[in-house]
């Protein structure tokens, strides 16, 4: 009687004849399915871009309709509007209305938010505005495509015309009023 024969290594496909090839995957095989993920990798980018820039459009329409609307409230309370101030500085007159840390931080789509009264933007001049501008730490994004979805959002689809303009500083200017 002989004794059992122990092979080690892979396994034999279930049902692979002794002597016939191993299980397993061929290197031409493994390099097509690379191939196929790679290719739906490379396709999901621009996609994976378009929808991060689309949510961060959408988070700084709602942050200029949220401030607008606690803008226009102390207005129609007051009967003016808060003096002018200074990018990520909230006037005093507003820090029951809006949270500090909201208006503080960098704005979605770069820059920080500041309030402007009774200025003059790119030729347009207005009563009161929001803008969002480039600072020392936070520059506004460069990206047209970005900035075009903001403004179909929340205006007219053109940032030359319209509530929501370039400054021509560089900042970006939501008209609360003319």
């Amino acid at each position: 009687m002989r004794p059992p024969v122990i092979l080690i290594g892979w396994p034999r496909r279930r049902g692979a004849r002794a002597g016939g090839p191993a299980g397993g995957f061929s290197l031409v095989e493994i390099m097509v399915a690379v191939a196929i993920v790679s290719f739906l990798a490379m396709m999901s980018v621009p996609a994976v871009s378009r929808l991060k820039n689309k949510t961060r459009a959408s988070a700084a329409a709602h942050d200029l309709r949220v401030f607008e609307a606690a803008f226009q409230g102390y207005a129609s309370e007051k009967g003016a509007f808060p003096a002018t101030s200074d990018p990520g500085v909230l006037p005093t007159e507003m820090v029951d209305r809006i949270q500090t840390e909201a208006w503080a931080k960098i704005s979605p789509v770069g820059g920080h938010y500041a309030w402007a009264k009774n200025q003059v933007f790119n030729g347009v001049p207005c009563t009161a505005a929001i803008t969002i501008t480039p600072t020392a730490d936070s520059a506004l994004v460069n990206d047209a495509d970005q900035l075009e979805a903001l403004d179909r959002m929340i205006d007219d689809g053109n940032l030359s015309t319209g509530s929501l303009i370039f400054g021509g500083d560089g900042s970006l200017v939501w008209i609360v009023e003319r």
